[in-house]
């Protein structure tokens, strides 16, 4: 999960972005100003219908607090299983994914819904059996 989540804040550095709570903006206008702000932004959550799934099953993904209209991925571990376009009021519902094949059994990965621009990602647990 913290390659997937550095991958994500590596691609924004240097615009205004929203990383989980706070919104940072690196932009001074060009004009040498004062360094990053913060302002708190509301919160994105991400959940499953399930806390555990064998692999190749499918589990359903929903979530909040994403940009009205904003393309969501989903990963998990680091491996993109879907995606889906956020609601007005910035969720998402019903979405179906399938747990890799691949993956190891008897563990414990992150789920992670991810938004850019701004960015917005939350992530959340399943036992993969």
């Amino acid at each position: 999960m913290i390659g997937a989540v550095a991958t994500v804040v590596a691609a924004c550095i240097g615009a205004g972005v929203t990383i989980g709570l706070w919104a940072i903006d690196h932009r001074d206008g060009g004009g040498g100003g004062p360094g990053p702000t913060a302002t708190q932004q509301a919160n994105a959550r991400v959940f499953v219908n399930r806390t555990s799934a064998p692999r190749g099953s499918e589990v359903t993904v929903s979530g909040t607090g994403f940009g009205p209209g904003q393309e969501v991925k989903i990963l998990i571990h680091t491996r993109e299983v879907g995606s889906t376009t956020a609601a007005a009021d910035g969720s998402f519902t019903g979405v179906r994914i399938t747990i890799p094949d691949d993956l190891f059994a008897d563990r414990q990965y992150d789920i992670l819904a991810t938004g850019v621009s701004p960015v917005r990602f939350a992530t959340t647990p399943i036992r993969v059996t």
